[in-house]
Order: C-alpha cells, then structure tokens, then sequence
C-alpha cells in the first residue's frame, strides 16, 4: 500500500528462488525446482468469492490482491498469475513435457507460481470454455478471474425481504489490472461479466415490486383488474427508482451520470455518459472498509428501500459499462492500458484518453471512467415503441374524439412564432393570452388551438411534450374575496435537454455540479401556468392529466423493466 507516514513501511522477506523469479533470473530447471506451489493464492481466491469468510476477510483479501497487481505491468502479472511465464519457452522444459499431447504435460505437479497443471493454461485456452470456474486448479485463468467478477457485483439482502446490489471499484480495478496481460483472460472476463450483467438486470427488474410508489400520483393508477393494477404500479416503482431524486443527496439516479462539460445540455446517443468503474486502493481504503459495518447500521429506513433501490439501478450501470470496456480490450489484446497505471483518467466512447490526475474531486486522482453502453443510453432516454413521434408545432391533430379541455395559457413574446391566427387571443394589461385546448394523445400532452373556421374538429399544435417528463399541481384555493373564479394548473417539466417545449419557461439553469473534467448529468425545468375556467374545470383537467402522467410514467418504466429482463 502507499504509505500514509514515511515510517509506514512493509518489509518483504522472499525465498531466494522466489528472489531469482521476481528478479527475471530464473531461467533454468534447477530454479523452478525450487519453487512450490503458493499456498495463500487459493485462500485469497476463495475469500473473493465469498466462500463462508466474513466481509472483513473478503475486503482484506481483495485490498490485499489489489495492492499487489498495482505494482507489475500486465504481461509480468499475467505470467504470475496465470501460470504462464516460466515455463513458456519449449527449451527450457523436460523432453517429455514438449508435446501437447504428453501425458507428463498435463500431471499435477506445477511449480509454476500461477497454479494447475504444468500447460493446463495453454489446453484450457484451446478449450475456450468457462465449465471451470469453479474447480481449483483446472484452469489457471478462470480460477483467478471467475473470484475477481464474483467480486465486482456483490447482492445483500435489504429491508422487507428485497435485495441490493453493490458495485465494487477496486475489486473491478483489480480484475482490469490482472486480466489486461492476456487477451484469453480478458475475454474470459468479458464472458463472466456479460453472465453476472444477465442476472443483474433480472434482479432490477423484480426489485420495484418492494417499492412503496403511495406518494407519487399512483393513486390516479386504475386497471380493469388487480393483477393489471399491480402491473402498472410496478412500472411506476421502476421509472421512481431511476428519474425522481431519490437519492440521499437529493439527485436522481440518471444526475449520477456523468458528461464532457462541452456535451451538457445536449441529448445525442453519440457522446459520452460515463460513471467511475474503477479505484485503485490505498491504505486509508482498509481503514474505510474496517469501518463499514457500523456505519452500515446507521443507515435510515428511507434509504434502505427507494434509495438503496436506485443505488442498484446505478451498480448496474457501473457493471454494464466496465463490460464494454472488458469486450473492446480483448479485441484490442488490451490497447493503449496494456501497459499503463489504471487510474486517474478517462476513456472516451471512441478509446482516446482524458487526464483526470489534476483533480482532487472524489478520487478522481485514483479512478479510471468509461461510458455506459450505447443500448442502455437508448433504453433510458428513448421511448423505443412503435408509437407516433412527438407531435410538431404546426401539425393538425384531431380533437373530436378526444378529451379536449378549453384553457388559456399567457403567449410570451418569444413563443408567437408558434401561432398561426391572432383570432382567438386578447391582450389585457399588457399580457398577451391565447385560447388552447389540452388535449392528450398517447404518452404525450398537447397544446392546440383551434383551426380558423372551427368546424372541421381539428386543432393546430402550439407545443407537446412527454407526460412522463410532467409534473403537475392545482394552485391554492383563491381566497373568498377573490375577484375571478378561474383556477390554473402549475405545470414543470422535467428536460434533458436546455431547450424546454414551447411556451414552457426555462428556470434558471442548473447549478453544475463538477466532477472532473466532467459534470453530473443536468436537468433542466421549466415552467408553464394553464388557465381555466373555475374550480370544477380545473379539477377535471387535474384529475384526467394526473391520470395520464401515471400511465405514462408506469409504461416508461415498465419498458425499462422489459428491457432488463431481455
């Protein structure tokens, strides 16, 4: 470990073969005779997988795996650890372990530092199968990585009988560092990390049925039958757990992603969402660890359910974009981190390299970042059905048929390009108003006014906007004094983007929130009043928008859930 005080030192004692090896003398027979086979490799390996050890021996063990694949490049570790290095030159092996086929080849009597049998590594390879991950010594390769992956994704069981996930950094730190010397570990990696990313996503997709959706307008949720009703509240736990700032910091789980501070307030699958995927540990981290089970008692109830629930969705992320790593470095026999410390930068969508060694924002020093896939991007930010596209300003969409309910909305002097006749707007102490109608198509609400003659049934699209990305309230009961009986709506819409809908007034812009050369992903709200004629008209429109905004919300996440499980 890096020493915290200069009198923090750990002194080493090694065998002299041990020395001959690490000093690249051991280049004849005589030396791997003296070698043995290193009993604590198999302990430490079967503390990662959790195998009947506590949480404090499973950190011990990984922080001690980690501080140790800091300090070699990838090709020595793989030779280390895969058993691959001393042995690999044909002259230097016995006349009858030179031939693949040898049945002296394959005994159990290495003396390799790496484990398993004399060349077992090589015919494992041959074989390019993961059937033996959980044997010791049946191959070297999946022994070590099959505990590291173990390790990365970690599930504990959480309050009313749900489960969370947790995503390990520097366990993820250490597989990169022990795997990237050898594309066959790379690639067994990749195949183990896709297996654990399945049975994730099957976990969130089952998570939401523990949480409790009473206070965000599930109320308005209504199905022919319970099952359908269940369904729909489902959905809704879902798109709760990963849109609404849920977390303990007061930020939704999608604010947690991370974007280039030139891309914020675009939306586009082509640039880079990122999130930290690995950390290279320190001492202070075994401290930190020692210390995690007392502070795991003091987390409150609100934070063991919803937040902890979003804490999942975000451990997911975490997991799907280490595997896009792990997949585009074992077809590049490890690229440009073959040879390189594995922290304080960031790797783009496109593989270029930025420093982030400058800051000292949240171990950013000692983090390595990556983008999340560009399938998971689509499935939270595009609504991938077959429904019509958003409604366009200036379209003609049907109102007969349809719950058309008559409002006014203020025009802003920005926002009268949008409509095309001025008969249907009056100006009263300077303020231009506008006759609307609200109407509802699909998972979109609209705004039209109505056509010039009035008599086809048609209106002409002012603004839409999506109903999931809508909030909506009634404005307090006017006093009894109160001049006008007319009630409006206070409608926020919730961007991703800095352009709001038209009509909607943009409020002031986030407050950034830096991380590096990064910052966390921006929403942007905005703000519309929608008049209408007196209480009971308001309440109609209240209840039937409220109505349409938990279907939508409940299909977004339902779509995410069925995605999931794919």
């Amino acid at each position: 470990f890096q020493p915290a005080r200069e009198d923090d030192i750990c002194v080493f004692v090694l065998s002299p073969a041990l020395a001959y090896v690490l000093e690249g003398k051991a280049d004849n027979i005589s030396t791997i005779v003296k070698t043995r086979r290193n009993p604590y490799r198999r302990s430490i390996l079967r503390c990662l997988m959790g195998d009947g050890v506590s949480l404090h021996m499973k950190d011990l063990a990984l922080l001690t795996f980690d501080a140790a694949t800091q300090k070699f490049d990838g090709k020595f570790l793989a030779d280390l650890m895969f058993g691959s290095g001393m042995k690999s030159h044909r002259d230097e092996m016995p006349m009858d372990e030179r031939r693949v086929d040898s049945r002296s080849a394959y005994v159990d009597t290495d003396r390799n530092m790496g484990g398993g049998g004399n060349l077992e590594s090589r015919r494992a390879f041959k074989r390019d199968t993961l059937s033996h991950a959980n044997r010791v010594d049946s191959n070297p390769t999946q022994d070590v990585i099959a505990p590291l992956c173990v390790a990365v994704l970690t599930a504990s069981s959480g309050l009313e009988g749900s489960w969370s996930l947790a995503y390990d950094e520097i366990a993820a730190h250490t597989l990169l560092c022990t795997s990237r010397g050898s594309t066959r570990a790379m690639q067994a990696a990749a195949k183990l990390l896709s297996s654990r990313k399945g049975q994730a996503a099957s976990f969130l997709a089952k998570l939401p049925t523990h949480v409790d959706v009473s206070d965000v307008q599930s109320a308005f949720l209504k199905a022919p039958t319970i099952e359908e009703e269940d369904e729909m509240r489902t959905g809704m736990a879902m798109d709760h757990m990963v849109y609404d700032p849920v977390r303990v910091n007061g930020r939704s789980m999608i604010e947690e992603l991370l974007v280039r501070f030139k891309d914020r307030g675009n939306l586009s699958a082509q640039d880079d969402y990122s999130v930290p995927i690995s950390l290279e540990s320190t001492f202070s981290d075994l401290s930190d660890r020692a210390c995690y089970a007392s502070k795991e008692s003091e987390t409150t109830e609100d934070e063991s359910t919803i937040g902890e629930a979003s804490k999942s969705v975000f451990a997911f992320f975490q997991l799907d974009a280490l595997l896009r790593l792990m997949m585009e470095l074992s077809k590049t026999n490890g690229g440009t981190l073959r040879d390189r410390k594995l922290a304080g930068f960031a790797i783009s969508g496109k593989g270029s390299i930025l420093e982030t060694t400058k800051f000292r924002e949240r171990n950013t020093e000692r983090s390595l970042y990556h983008p999340i896939s560009t399938n998971l991007f689509c499935d939270l930010f595009y609504q991938g059905d077959s429904a019509p596209g958003l409604p366009e300003p200036g379209s003609v969409v049907a109102l007969v048929g349809s719950v058309a309910f008559p409002c006014v909305c203020e025009v802003p002097d920005n926002s009268e390009s949008l409509f095309t006749s001025n008969s249907a707007s009056l100006v009263a102490a300077g303020v231009k108003w506008q006759s609307l109608y609200l109407v509802f198509k699909g998972r979109y609400m609209i705004l039209a006014e109505p056509e010039k003659d009035g008599s086809s049934g048609n209106g002409r699209v002012v603004t839409s906007c999506e109903l999931a990305q809508v909030r909506v309230e009634k404005d307090p009961v006017p006093s009894s004094g109160s001049a006008s009986p007319a009630r409006r709506l206070l409608m926020s819409y919730v961007g991703f983007e800095s352009s709001p809908p038209g009509l909607f007034a943009l409020a002031d812009r986030p407050i950034e929130k830096f991380l590096g050369p990064f910052v966390h992903f921006p929403i942007f709200i905005s703000y519309l009043d929608v008049w209408f004629e007196d209480s009971h008209a308001v309440e109609q429109a209240y209840n039937a928008m409220s109505r349409k905004i938990a279907e939508a919300k409940s299909r977004r996440g339902n779509r995410l859930r069925a995605e999931f499980t794919i």
